[in-house]
């Protein structure tokens, strides 16, 4: 039961985090299996919503990790650091991209 519960989940979650409402979910403009974190409602500019966890890495590490496609889930840091969420299971992941909305 558990297990199925957790499988519903992934296709659409909601999560209410510092009262700022938020929603992954598929984000078609990046591809078929891409998800989202998508506002359900005005966000105050500069509102904190949560820590995007992952490994700190240089750019050399990163290469090597992702050699022949551009991270789906790196967020450049500054110059010569990043952090990938590649293997995280935090929402957050889903938070690395700008897309129009549809």
């Amino acid at each position: 039961m558990l297990l199925l519960l957790l499988v519903l989940l992934r296709a659409q979650v909601t999560w209410e985090l510092s009262h700022a409402p938020v929603e992954v979910r598929p984000c078609p403009a990046l591809g078929d299996d891409a998800k989202g974190v998508y506002a359900t409602s005005c966000i105050e500019c500069g509102k904190f919503l949560g820590n995007y966890e992952g490994e700190v890495l240089d750019y050399d590490q990163l290469r090597l990790r992702h050699p022949t496609l551009e991270p789906a889930y790196a967020f450049r840091i500054d110059d010569d650091r990043y952090v990938d969420a590649v293997n995280s299971t935090h929402w957050t992941r889903f938070m690395n991209h700008n897309v129009s909305s549809q």
